[in-house]
């Protein structure tokens, strides 16, 4: 038997094939890879192939080895079914995209909206500077929910009672960072009620 990955003039491709399997399910590798062998077999025209995963040895009858053969004992899937497979996983994630983009452009106009409602108009400009960067984050936004849930509280309630929304909100250390950072940008109360919530931990 005759490995293929003694052949000089396609060691890039093979190596990309045997080192990185995950590599390899995506249509053009696999195109690659059959060029190479029958590359190969041109140069050894009495040799026959056959590719496995984390070998490549030639030992089959020709006509096995067709592109959609290996596409199938690749992926599993015809040259076609996987194309079709990458193109929907395409379009799927593109509407996802989409529809993510709605999510956050509406996110980030009613967030701004309700900020204008409840902070001082010398802090609108701040705070339309700050809603997309929240709404785009890992937390969509939840943390200028809490902070404007904590904003309005204090403002008529007492910081007990302001803790105990802060309890309820479940926060992470993260997510209680930014809550923190909120409050201290746009709430004239904020390290007064920092402080106490330290307190109470402490």
């Amino acid at each position: 038997m005759i490995d293929l990955r003694n052949k000089a003039e396609h060691k890039e491709v093979l190596e990309r094939f045997i080192s990185d399997r995950e590599e390899i399910t995506g249509f053009s590798n696999i195109d690659e890879l059959h060029i190479a062998i029958h590359a190969f077999k041109t140069d050894y025209p009495d040799k026959k192939g056959y590719a496995n995963f984390n070998e490549i040895y030639f030992f089959t009858d020709d006509n096995d080895l067709t592109l959609d053969f290996m596409y199938r004992m690749i992926t599993g899937q015809s040259r076609l079914e996987r194309t079709e497979k990458y193109f929907s996983n395409m379009r799927d994630a593109n509407i996802r995209k989409f529809n993510l983009k709605i999510f956050e452009s509406q996110r980030i106009s009613d967030f701004i909206k309700s900020g204008i409602k409840y902070l001082d108009k010398e802090h609108w400009n701040d705070w339309i500077d700050a809603v997309p960067v929240s709404v785009k984050d890992i937390y969509h936004g939840w943390d200028l929910e809490c902070f404007l849930e904590l904003h309005t509280e204090l403002q008529s309630s007492t910081f007990e009672k302001c803790k105990i929304i802060f309890d309820g909100q479940g926060h992470s250390g993260g997510s209680a960072g930014k809550v923190f950072y909120l409050l201290r940008k746009f709430t004239p109360e904020a390290e007064k009620f920092i402080s106490y919530l330290n307190k109470q931990v402490n």
